[in-house]
This record gives C-alpha cells, structure tokens and sequence, in this order.
C-alpha cells in the first residue's frame, strides 16, 4: 500500500503525484493518484480524536501489490510544491489464507462495536427490555463483515466515534490495483486503515464500508453499521452523509456484477434504516442533489471513477428497486425537507412550525491585509464543498481564495481590469448551469454584466444583461426561488428594497418591491437558507450594528426580522458564504483582519415560523404525511366542532392557508394524530381514540386526498387520554404508545395495521403537556419521542430500538402557553 502526504494547506494549486512500479526489470505506466480532501471545515478533537496529532493532506492510497520498486513524483505550480513531502509504504501483513469473511449464515453483531459516545441505556424511570417485533425489517441487512473479521488493530483508532445524520450516500473507489484475491482483502482494508488513522492523522478509517470485486461487504469505520456515524470520506458532507467504497480501479476497469448487486443490496438496507429513496433526492452539501452521489460530485476529484459513476444511475434504480414502496422510512416529522423532524405550535390562532435554530460556533481569526482593495465572496466557485471569497486589488487585479478547510489555499490569479467595476457580487447561479456565478456593475455606465463559471476555476464568457444599475445603492444575489428561478435584491437610493428574478437562463424575467427603510441598512447579504425551511433568506446589519435575519416566504419576499448579531458595527465589510449547511460569516476589521464565524445549526428546536395555517384554541392539529399524493406532506385540521380541513404542503414548512373539508362528525374522538405508512401498505393515515370506548381505530387515506374504510387495529384504552405514533418503535412494524394515568403504554403492530397487548415503558409522564413522536432525531435509524412541559421546555428521549429508550436530553424550546401537536 503506497501514499503520499504533505503539511495541510501548503499544496499549490494544480500540483498532482504521480506513482509507477516496477516488477523484475518490468516499469509499469504512470498512474495519477487521487488527493483527499481534509476530513472536516475544522478538523480538531471532536473529529480525530483526543490522541490525533497531526492532519496531513494526501492522495489516496494505492494498493500495487507485490512489487520489487515504487517511483513517485510531485508536480508543483512553476517552482512551488507542498511543504515537508513524505512517501508512505505500508505492509499490512500476510493475507489470510482463510479469511473469515461474512455470508448469508454468518453476520456479524451489530452491537459488537464501540458505541458513540451519546448512547447512554440507563435512562431512569423507564424501561430497557428487549420485546421481539412482530415482523422482520422491509429491506434485508446484508452480511457484513465486521472490523474484527478483517483484523483491524483498535488499538491505533484514536477518533471517538460521533452521530450525524444520513441524508444520502457518496460512492467511492478505493483506486490502486484491480488484481487482488479474496484472501488479500482483509489486508488491503488495513493498509487504507493505517493510512488513514495514522499517515493522514483522521484516527481510524475514512469509509464507512467497504465492498469487494467478489461482492462482499465489509465494515468501515467504528460505531456502529446501522447508526449515522459520521465518516471522513468527502470534506463537508461527512456529518449528513455515508462513504461506501469500492475496491478497485474504475477508471481502467469495468465494474464486476458481484460488486453492483452488494452495493445495490448495502444502499437499499442502509438508506431503508433512515428514510431515504436511493432514487430521489437529497439536500446534500447544501444543495438538492441525487441521494446517491459519486465522490466527483462533492469534491475536486475523478472518485469513483469513469466505468463506476456512469453506472450511478442503475445502482440507484437497482436499490430503490429493493426499497418497500412506499417506504418507510423512521423520519416522519419532517416538514421542511431538510433531513431534521419538526414540531407544530399553536399560539394565539395561528400555527407555527418549530424547527432546530442555530448558533454561533467558535470564531477564527486569519491574518491582515484583506482591505487592500474589494473583497467579495462568488461561493463555492471551485465546487469542492466549501465557501470562497476573491479580492479586487487596487490595480484591478481579481485573485481567488479557494478554501482549505482551515485557512485558504495559496491565491490564484484570474485576471485584470476589474478596476471598472464598482460592484461584484456572487455565490449563486445566475444562468442556470448549477455552478455560482458572478454579476459586475461597471461604473461608467451602470450596466450589468454576467460572468459565467467556467468549472474550471475562471469563466467561460461575460454579457451585458442589464442598464441603468447605477442607481443602486446594493446588490445582492439570493438564490432560487420556490419555482426554481434565480433572483437577487436591490437596494434604491430612497431606500425601497426589489427583488428581481431572473429566467434561469441569465436574463431577468420579473421584478417584485418589497418595502421601504432599507437606506438604514450598511450591508445586505444573501445566506441561502438559514432557516431550514426551503426558501432562502437575507440577512441585514443596521447602523447599530445589528445582524438582523429576514426570513425568506420562497417568492422572494420577507417575514419579520429575527435579531442573530449585535455589535456589528466594528467591521469595515461583512460577507456571508457557506460550506455545506454551515453558513459562514466573514468580517473584515477596520485594520485589514479577516474573521470566521459559522453560523451552525443547533441541533435543538429553537427557530420558529409561521406555517399560513390558523387554527382555534381547542382544535387539533395532524401530520398525516403526503394526505394527497403530491409528494410533499401536508396538515389536516380538527375544528372544534369536529370537522376535518386540508392544508396541502407546499414542502417547505408551509401548508395552504384555505383548508378543504374531508370529513365530519370527529368530535367523539378523544385524541387524533398522524400516522404515515401505519397501515400495511404505507398510505397516510389517522389514527383516532374513540373516547366512549377506549377503540382505536386507523382512518388509512388513498394518497388521493381521500380516505379508505376506517380499520380497527385496537381496544381496552378507555383510560387513555393520549396516543402517540411512534413509527418502528420495536424495530420492525409501526406501533403505538398511549398514555393512560400517567404511565407509557406501547401497544406493538404486526405489521398488518394491528395493536399487540399493552405495555408499560414508562412511569411519571402525566406531567406532559404534549407527547410526540418525532422520528428519527438522533440519526441512528431508531424513532424517537419528545416531552413538552407546561412551560413550553422540550425533552428528548431516544428510542433505544428495542421497545424503550436511551438517555434524555434537553431539546429546545417554544413558546409558552402554546399547544404543541
């Protein structure tokens, strides 16, 4: 096994490495070797482990086989080349001559690995019984090696495993040899195990699975195959993302059959476990993109290689094929699109969705001289997942700061005579091309030119799309709106704010005021989404030195301001950009200094806004998933007097204001909630306690706006005065908890839309003013539920997959005197 590594950050731009071998007198061509990205935006302890002590940039390592001789030769830019280089050769040992390796009868226990480090079965007062499900999962485990069975030394792995969230999956290629034997595998995963904990600094492995050409599968990295551990695969979506690797070559060879059906099977399994169609999209990197993805996607690289990424498309169709349709997915709160379950308030009349604000991270702080001349950011205008900025020097000279993650990569020359411009804005895609482009008013006339990005780190041509824009005191690009068109903001002398969309294909279609007093405004920016609710959002510091978030309805206008920032007012310039869902905030000091500050989600429910839903006090209000096949969900309201309306999703967060009736006579229902793929052929439901009775029945809807014949699945809850739809609370069909005097009461299903006998899983809930079932808030693959006191604090307490629960933790909070649904 050969790398190459060099100190972080010091790699010019277009330096490669090269690498041929010899065997007897026979040279092999020379072969390009791949560079990795860094593992994290900020690598430290959280991300590599208490005992790491080094990060190291590299190229992957090369797996060559016997050979008596390696050559490999950096490449720099002109004189300059990466700092301290050094050659990594590793022998991994012997390969087993009889690899213990997993099939159909032997696979091994999941629970037979370090667990992260949030997992706590001690919660008190509940209980941690292991009850069997009634029915196996839809989508089959496959068998799956473990780290034991390729022999990995645990004693090197220094990194502590941490939870994110799967939104979708990365493909790699392993690249190096293809000529390998089922007996040499267990010791080429411990090649690119040592290499990556120690060579590279990451502290275990970067995969979170592996697969052979023979098609076996094999465990990756510590933690746990069935939670969202976070891997070290593709620098800014490791934390929403998981690596599958292939082992192998495939830009030189074709890929094996055995390989294409283990992939299949791994991505059908794992995306099953954490709701996610192989075949549909994502928001990954902070974009909507195929759930499945090759490396090249996310990242500067040829990963997963030519023969393998042109079969991405049949790998996705191949695993959504094993995928229960509709699957059923633990994630069932999510209203947003954004991967994270939300909750539902009533407050005064209207309801209002309440997803995970964010926070301020720690700060960073580069160096000075960034006020020597115009500094801008044009986004992630390499396309490797992370925010750049440019500076305009006081000749006109326009230079690019490519982001390395922690710092920024040696500036690039792009080109002269930008001194005619007064204003340079980007980040966003203006043509419709997917890559963020750049707007330039020339001062001499206001006119407004387009500069399309080439891809290739400069453009591919400029055009007059504009007149007149010397009026504007500001321009912001935005991003799209919710019909997909791009648009920006303007800001006129008297102090009216326009937002102008654009055609998708870099003209200007239509212009829309939104208001007046932005003349009190010193910086306008254009984050994306902030909020997580789908519909980009602005951000505005005033003459105090206020940072003041407007949040985005999706057609280009603004909801009230939320104050994030104070004290402002210190920094010459503010610019705003963002690697993956990280918005990052970058202040320049009077004195030159450039500042980081990310602007990170919290991971805790404390953002809320309005859904355009009213509803009075005493109503109730219902998640029945997508209610009329649109694919998105929507909102059923119960009146008071008993009727039901629908609020069809916009699936943003925001529902129809005007409900339409699909039902009546429900005022002897005690209690009513959602219940997505409940029944047995996972159409939207409702789930209803009939209070004269204690029955609780299952209202399944057609997925066509309307409802199937009402199914009793269960009785004897008369003392139940609350039911909660917990999804695959047991780990395999969807069940049900009540709560009866006080007590948690799990009634397991079987799969065929029926209760099982009660349980008791809890004591001392009565104090709950609302008991919901969230899903998957953890990313384990294991639905969860929330506690809302009467003061409005929220609990979380994870599923433990087994029937009851793990550790809780706090988990945000709303409004007090709101009925949370």
């Amino acid at each position: 096994m050969v790398g190459v590594t060099w100190a972080h950050g010091t790699a010019p731009e277009g330096a490669s490495v090269v690498m041929r071998s010899r065997t007897a007198d026979a040279w092999s061509e020379w072969a390009l070797l791949e560079q990795e990205d860094v593992v994290s935006e900020d690598p430290g302890a959280d991300d590599l482990g208490s005992a790491a002590t080094e990060v190291r940039d590299g190229t992957e390592p090369a797996f060559v086989g016997a050979v008596d001789e390696v050559e490999v030769a950096v490449r720099g830019a002109g004189e300059a080349l990466p700092q301290d280089i050094r050659l990594v050769v590793i022998e991994p040992g012997e390969a087993d001559a009889e690899p213990t390796v997993a099939n159909a009868s032997f696979v091994g226990d999941p629970d037979a690995v370090p667990a992260p480090a949030i997992v706590d079965e001690s919660a008190s007062g509940v209980s941690t019984g292991t009850p069997d499900a009634f029915t196996t999962a839809a989508v089959a485990r496959p068998a799956i090696n473990t780290r034991a069975q390729w022999g990995a030394d645990e004693s090197i792995m220094t990194w502590t495993p941490q939870v994110g969230r799967v939104n979708g999956a990365v493909v790699h290629h392993t690249a190096g040899s293809n000529n390998y034997t089922a007996a040499q595998v267990p010791s080429i995963i411990r090649g690119i195990y040592t290499y990556h904990a120690q060579s590279r600094g990451w502290g275990d492995i970067g995969y979170n699975f592996l697969v052979d050409k023979f098609g076996r599968i094999w465990e990756g990295r510590a933690g746990g195959v069935e939670r969202a551990i976070v891997g070290a695969h593709a620098a800014g979506v490791n934390s929403h993302t998981f690596g599958l690797s292939l082992m192998g070559n495939y830009d030189q060879a074709s890929v094996p059959a055995a390989a294409m059906d283990a992939m299949s099977r791994l991505l059908a399994w794992k995306l099953s476990l954490h709701g996610v169609r192989a075949n549909g999209t994502a928001s990954i990197d902070g974009r909507t993109l195929p759930a499945v993805v090759g490396h090249r996607d996310v990242g500067q690289t040829a990963c997963p290689g030519a023969n393998l990424y042109a079969r991405l498309g049949e790998l996705r169709s191949r695993a959504a094929n094993l995928q229960p349709s509709p699957l059923r997915g633990p994630l069932v709160r999510d209203l947003t699109g954004d991967g994270f379950p939300e909750l539902l308030a009533e407050n005064g009349g209207v309801v209002s969705l309440v997803t995970a604000g964010r926070t301020w991270s720690a700060s960073t702080r580069y160096g000075p001289g960034w006020n020597d001349g115009r500094v801008f950011s044009p986004g992630d205008f390499d396309g490797n997942g992370r925010g750049d900025l440019m500076l305009i020097d006081r000749t006109g000279r326009l230079y690019f700061y490519g982001s390395s993650g922690s710092g920024w990569q040696p500036r690039r020359f792009i080109g002269s005579g930008w001194s005619v411009m007064d204003a340079v804005v980007g980040g966003h895609d203006w043509d419709g091309d997917g890559r963020p482009d750049l707007l330039a008013r020339r001062s001499s006339d206001g006119s407004l030119w387009l500069y399309s990005n080439s891809g290739a780190g400069g453009f591919r041509g400029s055009r007059q799309i504009g007149w007149a824009w010397q009026q504007m005191s500001a321009i912001t690009l935005m991003g799209d709106l919710s019909d997909g068109r791009p648009s920006l903001v303007a800001q006129q002398p008297d102090g009216r704010l326009v937002t102008y969309v654009g055609d998708g294909r870099g003209n200007f279609a239509v212009s829309r005021p939104q208001g007046t007093g932005w003349n009190t405004m010193t910086s306008v920016l254009g984050p994306g989404d902030a909020t997580g609710d789908g519909a980009f959002d602005l951000v505005a510091r005033d003459g105090a030195g206020r940072l003041l978030l407007y949040p985005g309805n999706g057609d280009g206008s603004f909801r009230s301001p939320v104050q994030i920032g104070q004290d402002w007012q210190q920094f010459s310039t503010v610019l705003v950009t963002r690697s993956g869902e990280t918005v990052e905030f970058y202040p320049v000091s009077r004195s030159g200094v450039l500042h980081r500050y990310p602007y990170v989600r919290s991971g805790q429910l404390t953002s809320s806004f309005s859904t355009s839903v009213r509803a009075a006090r005493g109503s109730d209000v219902i998640v029945p998933g997508d209610w009329d096949g649109d694919g998105r969900p929507d909102l059923v309201v119960r009146d008071r007097a008993g009727s039901l309306f629908l609020h069809r999703g916009t699936g943003t967060g925001t529902f129809s204001s005007t409900g339409n009736q699909i039902g009546r006579g429900w005022e002897g229902m005690r209690d009513i909630v959602g219940a997505p793929s409940f029944g047995a052929d996972g159409e939207p439901g409702i789930l209803a306690l009939e209070a004269s009775t204690g029955r609780i029945w299952l209202y399944p809807g057609t997925a066509h706006g309307a409802f199937k014949s009402r199914v009793l699945i269960g009785s004897g809850a008369t003392r139940a005065d609350m039911i909660v739809s917990v999804g695959t609370w047991t780990g395999g069909s969807h069940d049900l908890v009540t709560r009866e005097g006080g007590d948690l009461i799990l009634r397991k299903g079987n799969g065929a839309g029926q209760l099982g006998p009660a349980q008791q899983i809890g004591w001392g809930w009565g104090g709950a003013s609302a008991i919901v079932g969230v899903g998957d808030a953890t990313s384990d693959g294991v639905p969860d539920l929330v506690f809302v006191d009467a003061g409005g604090s929220v609990r979380l307490y994870p599923g433990n997959g087994k029937g009851g629960f793990l550790a809780a933790r706090p988990f945000g909070q709303v409004s007090s005197g709101a009925v949370v649904f």
